[in-house]
């Protein structure tokens, strides 16, 4: 089986993606953030992208998504806005690509948008499977298999995504909540934009 892995700059998501490779085929994406925080965090995730065997990587710019989301919406809200959006970008990448799911680096109650409250508002924009091979690990249990497969020193850094986010983003979001607050903006039209973007970089 086929599936898309959002693959970040961080400590996480490499991991994840090591073990789901394991057993399935799997097509990386990565989510940029140019206008705020330049090329760094393309540039990480190639050299982690090569480290874990891949030859692409498909790189979309969420900047003006982001700059939407930080500046039309509720703030406290924000970090859960952007998972579901780029949930329901990946399905798209995912469908284009003959995908039969999605996979994260998540990890349960790391950071304020893994909570299980808010996961459960994050999964409802997308009917697709969204697997999370590292939901039931702690920290350390994550950067002792980075270290183990060679892609901690790669991802060792601040995590880009978080430039734009609130200082105190809600732990418990209510669905309802979100999806008016998704009213504010033009959803179909910044995902669509987005897919639109998207490019392939080569990994060499």
């Amino acid at each position: 089986m086929k599936g898309v892995m959002l693959l970040s700059g961080g400590i996480d998501s490499p991991v994840a993606m090591h073990l789901i490779s394991k057993v399935h085929d799997i097509e990386a994406l990565h989510f940029s953030n140019g206008e705020f925080a330049g090329k760094e965090s393309v540039d990480k995730s190639i050299l982690i992208a090569k480290k874990l065997g891949l030859t692409r990587l498909m790189v979309i710019d969420i900047a003006h998504l982001l700059k939407e989301i930080a500046t039309k919406c509720s703030r406290k809200y924000y970090f859960v806005l952007m998972k579901r959006f780029m949930l329901r970008i990946a399905e798209k990448i995912a469908l284009l690509n003959e995908c039969a799911f999605i996979c994260t680096g998540d990890s349960l109650a790391q950071v304020s948008s893994q909570t299980m409250k808010n996961l459960e508002v994050v999964d409802a924009v997308t009917p697709m499977p969204v697997l999370r091979p590292l939901i039931g690990y702690d920290k350390e249990e994550i950067i002792l298999l980075a270290k183990e497969i060679g892609t901690f020193d790669l991802s060792k850094g601040p995590e880009m995504c978080d430039i734009l986010g609130p200082k105190h983003p809600a732990t418990k979001a209510r669905l309802e909540h979100v999806m008016e607050e998704e009213k504010k903006i033009n959803v179909a039209a910044l995902v669509d934009n987005a897919v639109a973007s998207a490019r392939w970089a080569a990994v060499p």
